[in-house]
Protein backbone atom coordinates (compact mmCIF):
# COMPACT_ATOMS: atom_id res chain seq x y z
CA UNK A 1 0.00 0.00 0.00
CA UNK A 2 2.88 2.37 0.81
CA UNK A 3 4.46 2.18 -2.62
CA UNK A 4 1.53 3.65 -4.61
CA UNK A 5 1.23 6.48 -2.05
CA UNK A 6 4.94 7.17 -2.32
CA UNK A 7 4.69 7.11 -6.11
CA UNK A 8 1.88 9.69 -6.02
CA UNK A 9 3.84 11.93 -3.67
CA UNK A 10 6.90 11.76 -5.91
CA UNK A 11 4.76 12.43 -8.97
CA UNK A 12 3.17 15.48 -7.32
CA UNK A 13 6.63 16.73 -6.39
CA UNK A 14 7.78 16.28 -9.98
CA UNK A 15 4.78 18.26 -11.25
CA UNK A 16 5.46 21.04 -8.75
CA UNK A 17 9.10 21.09 -9.81
CA UNK A 18 8.13 21.33 -13.49
CA UNK A 19 5.77 24.23 -12.80
CA UNK A 20 8.37 25.96 -10.63
CA UNK A 21 10.99 25.61 -13.35
CA UNK A 22 8.57 27.02 -15.90
CA UNK A 23 7.87 30.00 -13.62
CA UNK A 24 11.58 30.68 -13.19
CA UNK A 25 12.37 30.52 -16.91
CA UNK A 26 9.32 32.57 -17.94
CA UNK A 27 10.07 35.21 -15.29
CA UNK A 28 13.62 35.61 -16.54
CA UNK A 29 12.70 35.73 -20.23
CA UNK A 30 9.95 38.38 -20.18
CA UNK A 31 6.82 36.73 -18.70
CA UNK A 32 4.05 37.42 -21.24
CA UNK A 33 6.54 37.98 -24.05
CA UNK A 34 8.52 34.87 -23.18
CA UNK A 35 8.75 32.12 -25.75
CA UNK A 36 9.06 29.58 -22.94
CA UNK A 37 5.43 29.73 -21.80
CA UNK A 38 5.07 26.33 -23.47
CA UNK A 39 6.95 24.88 -20.50
CA UNK A 40 3.70 25.12 -18.53
CA UNK A 41 2.10 22.96 -21.21
CA UNK A 42 4.87 20.42 -20.80
CA UNK A 43 4.26 20.40 -17.05
CA UNK A 44 0.56 19.69 -17.66
CA UNK A 45 1.33 16.87 -20.08
CA UNK A 46 3.82 15.42 -17.65
CA UNK A 47 1.19 15.59 -14.90
CA UNK A 48 -1.23 13.63 -17.08
CA UNK A 49 1.43 11.02 -17.78
CA UNK A 50 2.32 10.64 -14.11
CA UNK A 51 -1.11 10.82 -12.47
CA UNK A 52 -3.51 10.55 -15.40
CA UNK A 53 -6.55 12.85 -15.32
CA UNK A 54 -6.01 13.94 -11.71
CA UNK A 55 -2.43 14.88 -12.55
CA UNK A 56 -3.56 16.89 -15.56
CA UNK A 57 -6.07 18.83 -13.48
CA UNK A 58 -3.61 19.40 -10.67
CA UNK A 59 -0.89 20.57 -13.04
CA UNK A 60 -3.43 22.85 -14.79
CA UNK A 61 -4.42 24.55 -11.55
CA UNK A 62 -0.78 24.92 -10.52
CA UNK A 63 0.18 26.33 -13.93
CA UNK A 64 -2.69 28.85 -14.01
CA UNK A 65 -2.01 29.97 -10.44
CA UNK A 66 1.75 30.19 -10.97
CA UNK A 67 1.58 31.96 -14.29
CA UNK A 68 -1.19 34.34 -13.20
CA UNK A 69 0.60 35.10 -9.95
CA UNK A 70 3.84 35.80 -11.78
CA UNK A 71 2.11 38.21 -14.16
CA UNK A 72 0.35 40.05 -11.31
CA UNK A 73 3.57 40.25 -9.34
CA UNK A 74 5.65 41.62 -12.19
CA UNK A 75 2.83 43.68 -13.77
CA UNK A 76 0.75 45.30 -11.00
CA UNK A 77 -1.69 46.76 -13.54
CA UNK A 78 -2.23 43.91 -16.01
CA UNK A 79 -5.42 45.27 -17.62
CA UNK A 80 -3.74 45.39 -20.99
CA UNK A 81 -2.63 41.80 -20.59
CA UNK A 82 -6.08 40.27 -20.21
CA UNK A 83 -6.07 38.99 -23.76
CA UNK A 84 -2.66 37.37 -23.33
CA UNK A 85 -3.64 35.84 -20.00
CA UNK A 86 -6.88 34.49 -21.44
CA UNK A 87 -5.09 33.02 -24.47
CA UNK A 88 -2.48 31.31 -22.36
CA UNK A 89 -5.04 30.09 -19.83
CA UNK A 90 -7.17 28.70 -22.67
CA UNK A 91 -4.13 26.87 -24.04
CA UNK A 92 -3.47 25.46 -20.58
CA UNK A 93 -7.07 24.24 -20.26
CA UNK A 94 -7.12 22.73 -23.75
CA UNK A 95 -3.84 20.94 -23.15
CA UNK A 96 -5.04 19.60 -19.79
CA UNK A 97 -8.31 18.36 -21.31
CA UNK A 98 -6.60 16.57 -24.18
CA UNK A 99 -3.73 15.18 -22.12
CA UNK A 100 -6.09 14.04 -19.36
CA UNK A 101 -8.36 12.31 -21.85
CA UNK A 102 -5.50 10.53 -23.59
CA UNK A 103 -3.89 9.55 -20.27
CA UNK A 104 -7.19 8.13 -19.03
CA UNK A 105 -7.62 6.12 -22.21
CA UNK A 106 -4.08 4.85 -21.86
CA UNK A 107 -4.73 3.85 -18.24
CA UNK A 108 -7.90 1.95 -19.16
CA UNK A 109 -6.12 0.24 -22.03
CA UNK A 110 -3.34 -0.78 -19.66
CA UNK A 111 -5.86 -2.22 -17.20
CA UNK A 112 -7.58 -4.21 -19.94
CA UNK A 113 -4.21 -5.44 -21.14
CA UNK A 114 -3.28 -6.50 -17.61
CA UNK A 115 -6.54 -8.45 -17.30
CA UNK A 116 -5.96 -10.09 -20.69
CA UNK A 117 -2.40 -11.03 -19.72
CA UNK A 118 -3.68 -12.53 -16.45
CA UNK A 119 -6.32 -14.57 -18.29
CA UNK A 120 -3.75 -15.71 -20.84
CA UNK A 121 -1.37 -16.73 -18.06
CA UNK A 122 -4.17 -18.70 -16.37
CA UNK A 123 -5.10 -20.48 -19.60
CA UNK A 124 -1.45 -21.21 -20.33
CA UNK A 125 -0.94 -22.62 -16.83
CA UNK A 126 -4.06 -24.80 -17.19
CA UNK A 127 -2.91 -26.03 -20.59
CA UNK A 128 0.55 -26.80 -19.21
CA UNK A 129 -0.96 -28.66 -16.25
CA UNK A 130 -3.21 -30.77 -18.49
CA UNK A 131 -0.45 -31.60 -20.95
CA UNK A 132 1.98 -32.53 -18.20
CA UNK A 133 -0.62 -34.66 -16.38
CA UNK A 134 -1.58 -37.01 -19.22
CA UNK A 135 -0.06 -40.46 -19.09
CA UNK A 136 0.67 -40.57 -22.82
CA UNK A 137 3.88 -39.16 -24.18
CA UNK A 138 3.56 -35.96 -26.21
CA UNK A 139 6.26 -34.54 -28.48
CA UNK A 140 5.85 -31.53 -30.78
CA UNK A 141 8.06 -30.67 -33.74
CA UNK A 142 8.46 -27.49 -35.76
CA UNK A 143 8.03 -27.54 -39.57
CA UNK A 144 11.73 -28.41 -39.91
CA UNK A 145 11.30 -31.51 -37.73
CA UNK A 146 13.08 -30.15 -34.64
CA UNK A 147 11.72 -31.02 -31.21
CA UNK A 148 10.01 -28.07 -29.52
CA UNK A 149 8.20 -29.72 -26.60
CA UNK A 150 8.12 -32.96 -24.62
CA UNK A 151 5.93 -33.63 -21.60
CA UNK A 152 6.93 -35.56 -18.49
CA UNK A 153 5.30 -38.80 -19.68
CA UNK A 154 7.35 -38.63 -22.89
CA UNK A 155 10.51 -38.23 -20.84
CA UNK A 156 9.63 -41.17 -18.60
CA UNK A 157 8.67 -43.48 -21.48
CA UNK A 158 11.58 -42.62 -23.76
CA UNK A 159 14.19 -42.16 -21.06
CA UNK A 160 15.24 -38.88 -22.69
CA UNK A 161 15.26 -35.48 -20.99
CA UNK A 162 13.56 -32.57 -22.74
CA UNK A 163 16.60 -30.35 -22.16
CA UNK A 164 18.67 -32.98 -23.97
CA UNK A 165 16.59 -33.10 -27.16
CA UNK A 166 14.98 -29.65 -27.51
CA UNK A 167 15.98 -27.93 -30.74
CA UNK A 168 17.45 -31.09 -32.25
CA UNK A 169 16.01 -33.04 -35.21
CA UNK A 170 13.54 -35.68 -34.07
CA UNK A 171 14.99 -38.16 -36.55
CA UNK A 172 18.06 -38.42 -34.36
CA UNK A 173 16.02 -40.24 -31.70
CA UNK A 174 12.66 -41.00 -33.32
CA UNK A 175 13.25 -41.75 -37.01
CA UNK A 176 9.99 -43.70 -37.22
CA UNK A 177 7.96 -40.57 -36.42
CA UNK A 178 8.88 -39.13 -39.80
CA UNK A 179 6.72 -41.75 -41.51
CA UNK A 180 3.59 -40.30 -39.94
CA UNK A 181 0.29 -42.06 -39.39
CA UNK A 182 -0.21 -44.71 -36.69
CA UNK A 183 2.23 -47.51 -36.05
CA UNK A 184 4.36 -49.31 -33.47
CA UNK A 185 8.10 -49.34 -33.00
CA UNK A 186 10.72 -51.10 -30.95
CA UNK A 187 12.42 -48.63 -28.63
CA UNK A 188 15.50 -48.95 -26.49
CA UNK A 189 16.02 -46.35 -23.76
CA UNK A 190 19.46 -44.87 -23.04
CA UNK A 191 19.50 -47.16 -19.97
CA UNK A 192 19.10 -50.23 -22.21
CA UNK A 193 15.43 -51.04 -21.45
CA UNK A 194 13.53 -52.32 -24.49
CA UNK A 195 9.98 -51.13 -25.00
CA UNK A 196 7.25 -51.36 -27.59
CA UNK A 197 5.75 -47.95 -28.38
CA UNK A 198 2.48 -47.28 -30.17
CA UNK A 199 2.37 -43.81 -31.70
CA UNK A 200 0.16 -41.45 -33.71
CA UNK A 201 1.52 -38.55 -35.76
CA UNK A 202 -0.66 -35.59 -36.79
CA UNK A 203 -0.11 -32.09 -38.13
CA UNK A 204 -0.50 -28.90 -36.11
CA UNK A 205 -2.18 -25.95 -37.81
CA UNK A 206 -2.21 -22.22 -37.16
CA UNK A 207 -5.39 -20.15 -36.96
CA UNK A 208 -5.02 -19.23 -40.59
CA UNK A 209 -4.92 -22.88 -41.58
CA UNK A 210 -1.20 -23.12 -42.33
CA UNK A 211 0.85 -25.98 -40.96
CA UNK A 212 2.85 -24.96 -37.91
CA UNK A 213 4.48 -28.28 -37.08
CA UNK A 214 3.82 -31.86 -36.04
CA UNK A 215 2.67 -33.53 -32.83
CA UNK A 216 3.28 -37.15 -31.80
CA UNK A 217 1.37 -38.98 -29.10
CA UNK A 218 2.77 -42.33 -28.00
CA UNK A 219 2.26 -44.93 -25.27
CA UNK A 220 4.28 -47.75 -23.80
CA UNK A 221 2.59 -50.95 -25.04
CA UNK A 222 5.19 -53.33 -23.64
CA UNK A 223 3.12 -54.63 -20.72
CA UNK A 224 -0.07 -54.67 -22.74
CA UNK A 225 1.50 -56.79 -25.48
CA UNK A 226 3.04 -59.09 -22.86
CA UNK A 227 -0.38 -59.58 -21.29
CA UNK A 228 -1.96 -60.26 -24.68
CA UNK A 229 0.73 -62.85 -25.44
CA UNK A 230 0.22 -64.45 -22.03
CA UNK A 231 -3.53 -64.68 -22.63
CA UNK A 232 -2.93 -66.13 -26.07
CA UNK A 233 -0.55 -68.76 -24.65
CA UNK A 234 -3.07 -69.64 -21.96
CA UNK A 235 -5.75 -69.99 -24.59
CA UNK A 236 -3.57 -72.27 -26.72
CA UNK A 237 -2.71 -74.41 -23.70
CA UNK A 238 -6.37 -74.65 -22.81
CA UNK A 239 -7.23 -75.71 -26.34
CA UNK A 240 -4.39 -78.26 -26.24
CA UNK A 241 -5.65 -79.62 -22.93
CA UNK A 242 -9.13 -79.96 -24.36
CA UNK A 243 -7.85 -81.90 -27.35
CA UNK A 244 -5.71 -84.13 -25.10
CA UNK A 245 -8.68 -84.88 -22.87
Amino acid sequence: VRQPVLDRVLAAAQIALDVGLAVAVVSITGVTESVFVFMFLLAIVNGAILLHRAGAVGALLAAVAAYGGTVLWLHPAPASLRGTLFAHASAFVATAALAGFLAEQLRRTGERLAVSEHDLAAVTALHESIVQSVTSGLVTLDPAGRITFMNRAAEQISGLAFAQVVGHPAERWFPAFARGGRDELEWETPAGARRLLGYTVFDLHERGGGRSGTAVIFQDLTELRAMEEAVERSKRLADLGTVAA
